[in-house]
């Protein structure tokens, strides 16, 4: 089973409590000073539903929502959340419990190169960090997410 240990640890409602970095991936992905600021003032909320053995849907709220199935078994087209169309490569660690989604920009599209990972806090399971990097431009920006509900 390729989601091996994604349990209801990771399932359910998440809200952003901290970032650090933020303003500059968004500056990076093309966003103007106002909307990144908006972005900023939002309370984000995230929710993680398993679908079957290898899918994680994901719901983000930060102002406008934006739905994502990620697909563990193979690459697919997606979009960055900028209506931009990239290519995701997602992998589940289960020793780590952590996921990662590495993308690439399909050719035309004004994406960036990213990484994604999200990976619960050693200490605390209510706790998620989401690292997103974009290699290319050296940003790190890192988001702490607190457990809201289960599903």
């Amino acid at each position: 089973m390729i989601l091996d240990g994604f349990d209801e640890s990771y399932s359910g409602k998440w809200r952003q409590v901290k970032q650090e970095g933020l303003d500059a991936f968004l500056a990076a992905n093309g966003l103007n000073f106002v909307i990144r600021k908006f972005v900023l003032l939002f309370n984000t909320t995230m929710e993680l539903t398993r679908e079957g053995d290898s899918k994680v849907k994901v719901v983000m709220k930060t102002g406008k929502t934006i739905e994502a199935v990620m697909d563990f078994s193979q690459e697919y087209e997606g979009d960055d959340g900028f209506d931009n169309k990239i290519m995701v490569k997602a992998t589940w660690e289960p020793s780590t419990k952590k996921m990662i989604a590495e993308t690439t920009p399909i050719e035309g599209s004004k994406a960036k190169r990213s990484i994604v990972e999200k990976s619960l806090m050693p200490d605390d399971n209510n706790m998620m960090l989401e690292v997103m990097i974009l290699p290319d431009d050296k940003i790190l920006c890192k988001r702490y997410f607190m457990k809201e509900s289960m599903p």
